[in-house]
């Protein structure tokens, strides 16, 4: 799938930072301030939305299967939100699926199973950055952080990567 001869089957959407630099877009500010932002260009946060849309609805109807890299709860619900609707204008079995989400609102992982968008999560990069979490996102947060239970309870296919190079992986 392509155009002007170049193919390519999948793409990663890098749509936001992550919550270690406090990149990561979220609804809840971080313990120091602030909220994260997209990574897309635009003046300001409507124009990043529609800037993540466009590339989801270009990439999905070349037929491209996405990896929306999503941490934060606002870009995981908008990230989802623009795949739901370009899939359901346009069905075809895309698998696409989400990196990271760290906190996914329930919302979300109903229109992820229902859609079947899948999940990829790192279980070893939140294992080296617990302590640090808490002090970015405070107290209370961390225990929100990653659903794994509540996504495979939902139904939604999760497979789990080491992310490398930010983790080194044990083949073991």
């Amino acid at each position: 799938v392509g155009r002007g001869g170049f193919k390519n089957g999948g793409a990663k959407i890098q749509a936001e930072g992550i919550a270690d630099s406090q990149t990561a877009r979220d609804y809840e500010p971080y313990a120091g301030g602030g909220y994260g932002a997209l990574m897309m260009p635009g003046a300001d946060d409507a124009a990043k939305v529609a800037h993540l849309g466009a590339l989801v609805r270009v990439m999905h109807s070349d037929g491209c299967q996405l990896a929306v890299h999503a941490t934060g709860d606002r870009t995981m619900e908008e990230g989802v939100k623009e795949l739901v609707a370009d899939m359901r204008e346009n069905p075809w079995d895309a698998r696409h699926y989400t990196v990271h989400g760290d906190w996914i609102p329930c919302e979300t992982m109903r229109m992820m199973a229902e859609s079947g968008i899948a999940h990829n999560t790192q279980t070893a990069i939140k294992y080296v950055l617990a302590d640090d979490t808490t002090r970015r996102a405070g107290e209370e947060r961390p225990g929100n952080q990653c659903p794994l239970r509540e996504l495979l309870d939902m139904g939604i296919r999760v497979c789990n990567s080491s992310d490398t190079p930010v983790v080194d992986p044990d083949w073991r």
